[in-house]
């Protein structure tokens, strides 16, 4: 079974999230936005017709999990012809980057990689991808830089990181997903926020 096309992924996901825009913002504000993300990633898998016919997405709680290693972020599952069994066709998995600490961005990359690398030897028949999510939240730090400098901050970074003998890395640039969401809330400490939200998507394959 050939794998998703990984651009009509990213399509799917900047048309989910751009249909609820100050809902992406906030969320994006949370603790746990990568794990959020990638659930949105899993719904917008699901709710459209890129998964193949006798496909589908998840099954992770049936992944092989030998000593302490741990479970990809999303899995696309085959069924087999006996329809009684199924085996994993496409692994994914995520990291999301925030503009801050060079360093962390990158330590975060090579754990990627990592990931990658982990997944095609365990499972090495299926196609093995990377979404990296780039997430700019300006009021979580003064000076914090514009959108597009971040980004061209992040772009030769991956390149540095995913070498182009073993990797595929998406040859354009990132990938805008929602750009300069108004949001506001209320701090924990009780005093209110106004900020804005940008959000971009890239994507590796591991060869």
């Amino acid at each position: 079974m050939p794998p998703i096309d990984t651009e009509s992924i990213l399509d799917a996901v900047k048309n989910r999230l751009s249909a609820n825009a100050s809902h992406t913002a906030h969320a994006l504000w949370g603790p746990a936005c990568e794990l959020w993300l990638n659930a949105e990633v899993r719904a917008a898998l699901n709710e459209g017709d890129l998964v193949p016919k006798g496909c589908f997405v998840g099954g992770e709680e049936r992944y092989p999990t030998p000593g302490d290693l741990r479970r990809p972020d999303i899995l696309i599952h085959e069924i087999a012809e006996d329809r009684k069994t199924d085996y994993p066709c496409q692994v994914i998995e995520a990291k999301a980057l925030y503009p801050w600490h060079n360093s962390r961005m990158k330590s975060q990359l090579l754990d990627l990689r990592k990931q990658l690398l982990a997944a095609r030897k365990r499972l090495p028949h299926a196609a093995v991808l990377g979404l990296i999510y780039v997430v700019h939240i300006p009021a979580m730090r003064r000076d914090c830089p514009r959108p597009s400098y971040f980004y061209n901050i992040v772009e030769p970074m991956l390149q540095n990181v995913f070498k182009a003998k073993t990797y595929s890395l998406r040859s354009q640039r990132l990938q805008t997903i929602a750009e300069a969401i108004a949001t506001n809330g209320r701090l924990p400490e009780g005093s209110h926020f106004e900020s804005s939200v940008s959000f971009a998507m890239t994507y590796v394959v591991r060869r």
